[in-house]
């Protein structure tokens, strides 16, 4: 590892590493070959992931099925079109298990269903593929859009500094490749598959790609095989990590960037700037660059840009620069949608010491031998899923709607309309996205 770059800790408690390893953790930390995984429960984090994959790999099996199967009954340019899918979405599959064959182990896992019932399904932002259109933007035909982000960045960054960057949410690294053309720069994500595919480029091996553009042109462009190529020289060290528990010393870092993170982290912004201050050297400096596109159910946690200043000052940062610049978007040549953002970038200065915040999960989560709490949530969802599973029980190719809904008011559950009215509802929602799945 290049000497310039800070040194790492421990993302449990914080004291440093040696050899990827934390003493008084008892813990070691692996490596996805060039990538060490700094996780506060890294065997149990991967094992997370490798089941995402799984439920997205027979997804994307069960789509060529459903492909093939309806080229099998097209003519002409439609059957040419299904045909040319069915092959790519096979193609994409195997170039995914070689990207994430380091993570995969023996890669046995549980049937779909069980992933489903366990909420393997989550959040596209948190899927394996969820951000696969930021590696083509990143290392296929984007380049513009980086060079822009880039660019405001440095003119953010401290005049005449050659310090190292760490970049939080660096995604598949493309911007971290371009800024550590001149210093080094760790790159810090939470995807494995973004830094696998980052890992590969980054010493000196192509790796296949395929696009899948929602709006394609033309019928070449329903799935477009990229091959990506390494980058330029440049200095980069991937790490697979969680920004809620960085594994860096406090007061160790000198520059921070954040690029579109901040409104997509399960965090507000203030917790999020005082974890950043626990790690910034005094005077370091924190550049975020981004759309702020705050969507939480929280209102308080969607701030607009007035706020921010505030909120910097309460965690110990002063701003010292802000600009907006409308910068291109995901701009793919093979997409007929072309987007720009109004894209913020700030710089601001640890000008004090705040308490870092406890991100840490609840203890009974932490310990799996501890009684989970009968919290309310918890009890609403509870109930959700009996009353889903007594109607889904009910489905057996016999009963209609009426006879469902009866034996629901029966019950003293609901009155008889609106019994019928619900029950309709959620075997249609259930049909309906039998339909968009493809099952």
């Amino acid at each position: 590892m290049n000497d310039a770059l800070p040194s790492f800790a421990c993302p449990a408690c914080g004291n440093p590493l040696h050899v990827w390893r934390c003493n008084p953790c008892n813990a070691s930390y692996p490596m996805l070959e060039a990538v060490p995984v700094l996780l506060p429960e890294p065997e149990m984090a991967l094992a997370d992931w490798r089941n995402r994959w799984r439920l997205e790999r027979q997804r994307l099996y069960a789509e060529e099925r459903r492909a093939s199967a309806a080229a099998a009954t097209a003519a002409g340019i439609a059957a040419a079109r299904l045909n040319h899918l069915a092959a790519a979405l096979a193609k994409q599959r195997a170039c995914l298990e070689s990207l994430l064959a380091p993570m995969l182990g023996n890669d046995r896992g549980g049937a779909r269903e069980t992933l489903l019932g366990l909420r393997t399904r989550l959040p596209g932002h948190h899927a394996v593929t969820g951000y696969a259109t930021n590696v083509l933007r990143d290392w296929a035909w984007g380049q513009p859009e980086t060079l822009a982000a880039a660019r405001a960045i440095r003119g953010h960054l401290p005049e005449g500094a050659t310090t190292p960057i760490t970049v939080l949410g660096a995604g598949a690294c493309g911007l971290a490749a371009e800024l550590g053309r001149e210093r080094p720069v760790v790159a810090l994500d939470s995807n494995p598959l973004l830094l696998l595919v980052a890992a590969r480029l980054l010493a000196g091996t192509t790796a296949e790609f395929v696009e899948f553009p929602t709006a394609p042109r033309h019928l070449d462009d329903v799935a477009v095989v990229h091959l990506l190529q390494p980058p330029p020289a440049t200095n980069v060290q991937p790490i697979l990590g969680d920004i809620r528990f960085p594994p860096f010393p406090a007061a160790s870092l000198p520059v921070v960037v954040t690029h579109w993170l901040i409104d997509v982290i399960d965090l507000p912004l203030g917790v999020l700037a005082a974890t950043l201050n626990h790690v910034l050297e005094p005077g370091g400096v924190w550049i975020n660059q981004g759309s702020l596109a705050f969507t939480n159910g929280n209102p308080a946690w969607n701030p607009c840009l007035e706020e921010i200043p505030e909120i910097l000052r309460a965690s110990g940062f002063e701003m010292l620069t802000c600009s907006e610049e409308d910068q291109p978007y995901q701009q793919s040549p093979h997409h007929r949608q072309r987007r720009y953002e109004r894209v913020v970038t700030w710089s601001a200065r640890k000008v004090g010491a705040v308490p870092p915040p406890d991100n840490r999960s609840p203890d009974w989560l932490a310990d799996g031998a501890q009684p989970i709490p009968l919290l309310p949530a918890f009890q609403a969802q509870a109930t959700a899923v009996r009353v889903h599973a007594w109607i889904m029980s009910q489905v057996n190719g016999q009963r209609g709607v009426d006879a469902i809904a009866a034996e629901l008011s029966r019950q003293g559950l609901m009155p008889p309309e609106e019994a019928r009215a619900a029950v309709r509802g959620f075997v249609r929602t259930m049909f309906e996205e039998m339909l968009r799945s493809g099952d």
